[in-house]
């Protein structure tokens, strides 16, 4: 049986649709992969995991940068709306956020519950993200 040209039409026109939408979601990593800097997407839902800490510090999305300055090649824009660890330690000019233990210069830290909840926004490394769910970044009783 061959398909009529409205039928052809429709079936040529529901591939050429798909391939956008695969495109656009290829980008998008995966939840529970590290942020690099090909999948540091506006939008994405990261949790703020340094590299040998147990725990999330804070939840968020990453939000587009000020600007693409080499600074921001190897950190992301994170607008915070969740805070696990209120105790972690940022640096007061709301730049890179860095464990107080890797920094000499402690006065210039501050506690991460100083920023304004329910959102705020820092720069983090991109290497201390990993990516969640909108629901694992909403969820109050994680145990991430």
């Amino acid at each position: 049986m061959a398909l009529t040209s409205e039928q052809i039409v429709y079936a040529a026109l529901d591939a050429w649709v798909s391939l956008p939408i695969f495109e656009a979601v290829k980008k998008f990593p995966e939840a529970g992969s590290r942020i690099i800097s090909k999948n540091c997407v506006p939008g994405v839902f990261v949790d703020l995991k340094p590299r040998g800490l147990k725990h999330v510090i804070a939840s968020g999305r990453i939000e587009q940068p000020e600007n693409s300055s080499s600074a921001e090649k190897n950190s992301c824009r994170l607008r915070g709306l969740k805070v696990n660890l209120p105790g972690y330690m940022v640096k007061q000019n709301n730049g890179i956020a860095l464990p107080a233990i890797e920094r000499r210069d402690v006065l210039t830290l501050v506690l991460l519950r100083s920023f304004t909840e329910p959102e705020f926004l820092i720069t983090v490394f991109k290497a201390n993200l990993m990516t969640a769910t909108n629901s694992e970044v909403h969820n109050t009783h994680s145990e991430r």
